[in-house]
């Protein structure tokens, strides 16, 4: 029926094929950027809503559903009676690969205990604070034994508005007491339900007029073409399709360590500060960056702020410039050079220091340059003859021997990343 469609409507009176298949495009994306294996949880309006997102995903992760048997992404809704109560039971393992990704509506909300999740989705209106509170806290243990010291929400309805609403800071709805032996490690995880009777989160009431009586009539108000599409539109859900969606806007907000609400950022900026905490400057970082080693710690080191290169690549509209370059493009805002510039910027200002080797060694390095080119900065290194085509010209140890040892080989990786990488 003809009328405006909101998001209250969406997949409860209208449900739009395009809709839920961008949503799942859009996590599946960030899932190949931050990890593929990352648990998550994926709330969605109802059990048929949940049933299509879970379909739309396994087309997608079509490689991952083959490969787990069907148990990458699964549905754990009430309609899904004992088999979604036993992916439930290994989902919530914390020794267990699968299930990766949980598409549910109510069920995983509350009382569940999911150390191990890293994602939370959000793909449904949500009106309570405590229900928000609950949906978010699936997120929040933090597991040390897996490196599991953050999550992440991604919000595609705009729930997270609740984050700045002042109620939000009201009594905790749920508090965990974990118990540890002699050694500190967790023996024994306690869970208080804490939304009794006389605790529980503030939430603003509705306002109405107190009239003198009369009766309710819900047609009041309403026009004759409004009332027919409200009465045929109640009972029914329109599934269409044919229709253009996408992503409308991508806000990113981080936690604010002065206040920690979450805080809308721009993530160059973000990065940008970021960099700077590491104290060098943009020669001492070009130095640092073009010697394998050096180069890992600035990663480990940059991937503790919380900084992922291919988000910064994403947001800066630029995934053909180097790592380094995006790093001093955020923090000093130097003009950013594509990894195909430098390679062959070294061929042609460094030529002499390729021609210094013979034929076969330089076969290599020209090939490392390529690797680059394609890859980025995690092919300058030793472990480039491993892969193809290198590993084709024979095993690690025969190319090494080309340029006179393993130790002389990693002096010549680290002299070609300096060319790489020296001044622009």
């Amino acid at each position: 029926p003809e009328r405006e469609y909101t998001q209250p409507d969406f997949e409860r009176v209208l449900a739009i094929k395009e809709r839920t298949e961008v949503a799942a495009q859009y996590l599946t994306d960030l899932l190949h950027e931050t990890g593929r294996m990352s648990k998550t949880i994926v709330f969605c309006v109802d059990s048929d809503h949940a049933g299509r997102m879970r379909d739309e995903l396994n087309n997608l992760n079509a490689d991952l559903s083959r490969q787990y048997g069907g148990d990458y992404v699964v549905r754990i809704t009430s309609r899904d009676g004992d088999p979604g109560l036993a992916h439930l039971d290994e989902f919530k393992k914390v020794d267990t690969d699968t299930p990766v990704i949980a598409v549910t509506s109510r069920l995983l909300s509350t009382g569940v205990d999911m150390p191990m999740v890293r994602n939370v989705v959000i793909f449904r209106p949500i009106g309570s604070m405590t229900e928000f509170k609950q949906i978010v806290g699936r997120g929040t243990r933090l597991f040390k034994d897996k490196d599991k010291f953050s999550f992440d929400i991604i919000d595609f309805v705009y729930a997270t508005r609740k984050f700045n609403d002042p109620e939000f800071d009201g009594p905790p709805v749920r508090r965990y007491e974990v118990k540890t032996d002699d050694d500190g490690h967790a023996v024994e995880t306690v869970e208080e339900d804490l939304t009794d009777d006389q605790v529980r989160v503030a939430e603003p009431e509705a306002a109405y007029d107190r009239q003198e009586g009369g009766s309710f009539d819900p047609a009041e108000g309403m026009s004759d073409d409004e009332l027919v599409s409200k009465l045929t539109t109640s009972a029914r859900r329109f599934y269409v399709d044919g229709q253009e969606v996408f992503i409308w806007n991508d806000t990113l907000y981080v936690m604010d360590a002065d206040n920690g609400r979450p805080k809308m950022v721009e993530y160059r900026m973000f990065a940008g500060d970021q960099v700077r905490k590491l104290n060098l400057s943009p020669t001492e970082l070009r130095g640092q960056w073009a010697r394998a080693k050096s180069r890992s710690d600035i990663i480990r080191a940059l991937d503790d702020l919380g900084i992922d290169f291919n988000v910064l690549a994403e947001q800066m509209g630029d995934h053909d410039a180097d790592p380094l370059d995006l790093l001093l493009a955020a923090a000093w805002e130097f003009p950013a050079l594509t990894r195909r510039e430098r390679a062959r910027r070294v061929r042609r200002e460094h030529r002499a220091f390729l021609e210094t080797f013979a034929e076969d060694a330089r076969q290599i390095l020209e090939l490392v340059l390529d690797k680059y080119v394609e890859y980025g900065p995690v092919e300058l290194r030793p472990n480039v003859l491993t892969l193809p085509p290198l590993r084709d010209l024979g095993s690690p140890s025969e190319l090494a021997d080309r340029f006179g040892g393993g130790s002389k080989l990693r002096e010549v990786l680290d002299r070609l990343g300096e060319y790489v990488y020296d001044a622009a």
